[in-house]
């Protein structure tokens, strides 16, 4: 029997129609550790997966995504994690933490929505333009990169801090495309260089940094950051980017972090510091190092548009395995292979589809120019 799903199949799909309401994208239908709400990050990257697989809704289902974020946008430009739609409306704008890649991740949306859906509503360009604003507080000493605090992003139970891999590696896309929004309006757009500040700070060495700050650099691996690494930066920084990818992959998949912090590790405090619903992250779980199907679908976009379909393909197996008979897990446990987190995860269905999507779909969906790919090495 055909294997649907590693194709991009109707299960990937049908799960992200499951998700879909009049609000945006739930994360998931399931009601646990506040799933069922619109969540910036998981709702812009499902609406992105239906985006790039041209599903009739996609467009659609992105613009609500957005306007229920705009409309709970904070005093001074801050995106709200996630809004809670119905009877007892809610907003969120991080617990621990604000979430800088809220912020982001809308940008990315508005953008793509204004270039690939015929333009966005005045609304959201200039909710978008303000989120930038919130944004370059946070880079504050005008260095060209954002400082995130501890739970300031994805990895909310995991010690990241500071000069993030993931969040400025975000931000090269996000910064585009609402310079795109600027240029659409006549206006000029900031054309900043966030790239060499980037490649100063965490790019130097053989491999990349996951974050730094004056008292600690991390050669952690970042899979989430890397991943998106290798799609945003030039090929010059995309090519050892996949290569380091392509060295952590473990049973078709990605970890968020590896190698995972164990219980004699000083970091291991911050661990059970930072746990907000006990302690997910022991080692190969959540955070820590578990294997992530969201951060293995934009990996998989990223070979696929670099010319590395070997490992694509690969990353694409994994996923579809992961997500059989509609598990779409949060992550997989890196050390038994059981699903964990939370089911019926939005992103982990978009992961199929942005893992399977053809190298030009991918290129439209990113705004990159479709060069010849890079012989496989």
């Amino acid at each position: 029997m055909t294997d649907t799903r590693y194709k991009g199949g109707m299960d990937a799909r049908e799960q992200l129609s499951a998700c879909a309401t009049s609000a945006g994208i739930l994360a998931s239908p399931e009601d646990r550790h506040n799933y069922r709400r619109v969540w910036a990050r998981d709702g812009v990257i499902a609406a992105l997966g239906a985006v790039v697989a041209e599903l009739p809704r996609g467009p659609g289902w992105l613009r609500t995504t957005l306007e229920t974020l705009a409309g709970a946008q904070g005093p001074v430009g801050q995106v709200p994690s996630n809004v809670t739609c119905g009877e007892s409306p809610a907003v969120s704008y991080g617990t621990a933490a604000v979430r800088l890649d809220a912020s982001l991740w809308f940008m990315v949306g508005v953008g793509v929505l204004a270039r690939l859906d015929g333009g966005a509503s005045e609304t959201l360009v200039q909710a978008a333009l303000r989120a930038r604003t919130f944004l370059r507080a946070w880079e504050g000493n005008e260095g060209g990169l954002l400082y995130v605090p501890r739970a300031g992003n994805w990895a909310d139970e995991y010690p990241v801090l500071g000069y993030t891999l993931y969040d400025n590696a975000l931000r090269l896309w996000a910064e585009r495309e609402v310079d795109g929004l600027l240029t659409a309006r006549g206006q000029a757009a900031e054309a900043r260089d966030y790239m060499s500040p980037l490649r100063r700070a965490l790019l130097a060495g053989p491999t990349p940094l996951s974050w730094s700050d004056p008292a600690e650099l991390s050669s952690t691996f970042f899979g989430f950051g890397t991943a998106l690494l290798a799609l945003l930066a030039p090929e010059e920084d995309a090519r050892p980017a996949l290569d380091w990818l392509e060295a952590h992959v473990q049973a078709g998949l990605l970890p968020a972090f590896s190698p995972p912090i164990r219980p004699e590790d000083p970091a291991w405090a911050h661990l059970e510091a930072l746990a907000g619903y006990g302690l997910r992250n022991t080692p190969g779980r959540y955070h820590n190092g578990g294997l992530w199907p969201v951060v293995s679908g934009w990996a998989a976009a990223a070979a696929r548009l670099r010319g590395r379909d070997a490992l694509a393909d690969v990353l694409a197996a994994g996923i579809s395995a992961a997500n059989r008979d509609g598990a779409f897990p949060e992550f997989v446990d890196a050390i038994d292979g059981t699903f964990g987190g939370t089911r019926g995860m939005a992103w982990s269905a978009a992961a199929e589809l942005l893992a399977t999507a053809p190298r030009p779909a991918v290129a439209a969906l990113v705004g990159a120019a479709l060069t010849p790919p890079a012989a496989e090495a």
